[in-house]
């Protein structure tokens, strides 16, 4: 007979000691394997897996030390290529954002500063295992909302790239010995009367390889019902990014429009449709190969009638067509929301796809519980193999001090498997 057994993770990853002029944060994770045929308890893996702390000594200076996460052009010299994950493009807004915030992975070797002063924000980080670079960023213009509003950034960056002992012969591009490049980007964001263009271009140089370049633009269009978006991203074969990394992805150009409306055919509902395509050029694997093209769209209607919201997608992934939709009922007593509903996906080519339905409520910002069915079949049965969840949050909260707890619960009724998480959030003024 199976023994079922849970899987018990620790995971106080969003620890914090917060005062007025530093912040803590710490992250560890755990294991208990409990057998309900037999007794046995086992801890593994307890060591702090991540962590990171901010400390701000003077008005406007932070310095920040363990695992961190990017933001604003730094984010974009990592990963200069267009992120297209929905059905909707959101163009940048001309404002300097803090660049520099906690993160969550695994690589704490980093030091960084954060100065907001004199009206120039200037950050930087050192990293044994990732870049490090020197970032500034200013308003050049400040307009006013419906007047021209301009901002400028500028980063350099450097890096070790390691040694290769791989056979050029068939690869797509020459290795090298152990070098330090040099990388470096300029940023202008501009908006006018609801017209956007934003330019970024970044340079590449290794002493034993010719100056490459990657450039990145778009323009926009934002009106009363419409939205209009249309970019391009191109790279030399030789250009990496701010990881040392060549992307895949050589070229891409895309085009986005989007429509809203507050009411239609006399009816109070809130309707957004829009819809973006973008066209590839992927890198060869092998000298020997061409490179490649591929074209990708999506597309996506959201309604709102008063409490019920509906949403219906389609998009392309690896030559499939993946159709999306959902439909959820909200109804709010006094402080507490009640809410509901079902989703599903659809593979029509494979005859495959999922469905979950759902239900929670929630309390202000204290208290927060869902439960949840998911199964994998093309067709619906509460009583058939699946997926079980449940996830809860709880906080308590005085002054200016918050305690807050979190926890999830999977269970596959196939393999009989539970997966339990557990995490804790402790803030102190």
């Amino acid at each position: 007979m199976k023994t079922p057994s849970i899987t018990l993770f620790l995971l106080f990853a969003l620890f914090h000691a917060h005062t007025e002029t530093s912040h803590l944060s710490l992250t560890t994770k755990g294991s208990i394997n409990l057998g309900f045929a037999e007794a046995r308890v086992q801890l593994e893996n307890t060591d702090i897996r991540s962590w990171f702390a901010r400390f701000s000594p003077v008005h406007g200076l932070s310095v920040f030390t363990g695992a961190v996460s990017l933001n604003g052009l730094p984010a974009r010299a990592h990963n200069p290529v267009f992120p297209l994950g929905s059905s909707f493009y959101n163009p940048l807004a001309p404002v300097p954002v803090r660049t520099i915030s906690a993160g969550t992975g695994l690589n704490t070797t980093n030091a960084a500063f954060e100065l907001n002063r004199f009206g120039l924000r200037t950050s930087g980080l050192y990293g044994a295992e990732r870049p490090s670079w020197l970032h500034i960023s200013a308003r050049l213009v400040k307009g006013s909302q419906k007047g021209i509003r301009m901002t400028g950034a500028l980063i350099a960056g450097t890096f070790t790239e390691s040694h290769s002992n791989d056979s050029s012969w068939w690869l797509a591009e020459t290795p090298y010995t152990t070098r330090r490049f040099i990388s470096c980007g300029a940023e202008l964001l501009a908006a006018w009367r609801g017209f956007g263009a934003n330019t970024l271009a970044l340079a590449y140089y290794h002493p034993l390889k010719p100056l490459s370049f990657a450039l990145r633009s778009d323009i926009s269009h934002t009106g009363t019902y419409h939205s209009f978006s249309c970019g391009v991203y191109s790279s030399d074969r030789d250009f990496r990014d701010m990881n040392g990394k060549m992307n895949p992805v050589l070229t891409r150009q895309f085009i986005a429009a989007a429509v809203r409306a507050n009411r239609f055919l006399n009816v109070p509902v809130r309707i957004r449709a829009g819809g973006i395509v973008w066209k590839d050029r992927i890198r060869r694997d092998e000298v020997s190969e061409p490179d490649s093209e591929r074209i990708s769209w999506r597309t996506e209607v959201h309604a709102v009638i008063q409490t019920v919201e509906l949403k219906a997608s389609v998009y392309n992934k690896d030559t499939r067509e993946i159709l999306r939709g959902l439909a959820e009922y909200t109804r709010s007593v006094g402080t507490i929301r009640f809410y509901g509903g079902i989703s599903a996906e659809r593979i029509p080519d494979e005859r495959g796809g999922s469905n979950r339905v759902y239900t929670g409520m929630s309390l202000s910002r204290r208290a927060h519980i869902e439960a949840g069915y998911e199964t994998g079949s093309p067709g619906f049965s509460p009583l058939g193999e699946g997926t079980y969840d449940i996830a809860y949050s709880f906080a308590l909260e005085k002054d200016s001090r918050r305690m807050e707890t979190t926890g999830t619960m999977n269970w596959n009724s196939a393999t009989n498997d539970v997966l339990i998480k557990l995490g804790i959030h402790i803030t102190l003024h």
